[in-house]
C-alpha cells in the first residue's frame, strides 16, 4: 500500500483525472500484474503478436497512435519503434516506468488525453440533468498511419460508471448500462474514422466459474458489437483467490488485426450469455 500512496503522489496527473480515479486505477493495475503476472503472461505476449504483425503490414510508417497505452504490458513498444518514425502514446496519464520506456527511443512521445471523451462533463454534470454525450477528439490521433487500441474498449465506461454511482446512486441501471454502451460505441466509432489500419483488441466476454461449472456470463460492452475476430483466447484475468478463494474470472478476447478489414456476423457473439 506504501507504495501505490508514494506511486499516486508523486506521478504527474491532470486533477480532473485524478479526482475520477483514473490514476488510482493505473496504479491498481500495475501491481495487479506483479502479482499475477504468469497468468496473464498468455495473453500479453498474444496481444503483442497480433500488433507486431499486423504493424509490419501497414503500408506507411510515419505516425503509429497507441491508445490506451497503459504501462506498455501489452503492446510491443521496441518493435513500434523500429518500424515507425514516430511513436504516440495516448493515456490519461503515464506512470513512470512508461515515461522511462519512453526516454530509452528517441521517437517516443507521451500524449495525456481523455480517450473516452467524457471528464469535461461528467465533473459539471448535476443530478437530474441528462448525461452528457461523450465527446472524443478525433485529433488526438494526429495523422496516424496506424493506431492501435489494445485492451481499452471495455474499460473506457468504468471511471464514468463508478462517478455516477457516488454523484447518482439513485440513478437506474438501464441508465448506467446505456451511457456505458454510448461510450464504448463512440470509441469504436472513432476507431471506424481513423483512415489508416487500426488494431482493436478487447475483451467481449466476462465468465466466473468453479471446478465443476460456470457460475455468471457478462458483457464487458453492453451489447455492442465487434466484428469477427482474426483470433481469439482467454485472459485469466483473476485467479483464485485473487478476487475469492474459490471462483476464478477469465475474459474471452478478440484480436482483430485490421478493424476496417474485418467483417460483422449477423449475430452478436458477446450476447450469447446462457451458461452451458
Amino acid at each position: 500500500m506504501l507504495a501505490e500512496w508514494l506511486t499516486y503522489l508523486t506521478t504527474p496527473c491532470a486533477k480532473p483525472y485524478r479526482q475520477l480515479g483514473y490514476l488510482s486505477e493505473l496504479i491498481a493495475i500495475k501491481h495487479r500484474h506483479r502479482r499475477l503476472q504468469a497468468a496473464w503472461q498468455p495473453h500479453l505476449d498474444a496481444c503483442r503478436q497480433l500488433i507486431t504483425e499486423a504493424a509490419a503490414k501497414t503500408p506507411r510508417t510515419g505516425l503509429v497512435v497507441v491508445l490506451g497505452s497503459g504501462q506498455l504490458l501489452d503492446i510491443p513498444i521496441d518493435a513500434l519503434a523500429a518500424r515507425f518514425e514516430r511513436v504516440c502514446l495516448v493515456d490519461i496519464c503515464h506512470l513512470r516506468n512508461s515515461r522511462k520506456t519512453a526516454g530509452t527511443h528517441g521517437n517516443i512521445e507521451l500524449l495525456e488525453a481523455d480517450i473516452s471523451g467524457t471528464v469535461a462533463g461528467l465533473l459539471t454534470w448535476q443530478a437530474g440533468e441528462p448525461l452528457p454525450e461523450p465527446q472524443p477528439d478525433l485529433s488526438i490521433l494526429g495523422e496516424a498511419d496506424y493506431v492501435v487500441s489494445s485492451n481499452l474498449l471495455a474499460q473506457l465506461p468504468l471511471a464514468p460508471l463508478h462517478h455516477l454511482e457516488m454523484r447518482a446512486p439513485d440513478l437506474s441501471d438501464r441508465a448506467r448500462d446505456g451511457y456505458a454502451r454510448l461510450i464504448i460505441a463512440h470509441h469504436m466509432a472513432l476507431l471506424h474514422k481513423c483512415a489508416c489500419p487500426v488494431t482493436l483488441i478487447s475483451e467481449y466476454l466476462q465468465v466466473v466459474s468453479d471446478d465443476e461449472r460456470i457460475i455468471e456470463k457478462t458483457d464487458p460492452l453492453y451489447g455492442v458489437r465487434l466484428p469477427v475476430a482474426d483470433q481469439d483466447w482467454d485472459w485469466a484475468l483473476a485467479p483464485r483467490p485473487e478476487l475469492d478463494p474459490n471462483l476464478d474470472l477469465n475474459l474471452r478476447v478478440a484480436g482483430i488485426a485490421d478493424l476496417h478489414a474485418a467483417v460483422y456476423e449477423r449475430t452478436c457473439r458477446n450476447n450469447t450469455l446462457a451458461a452451458p
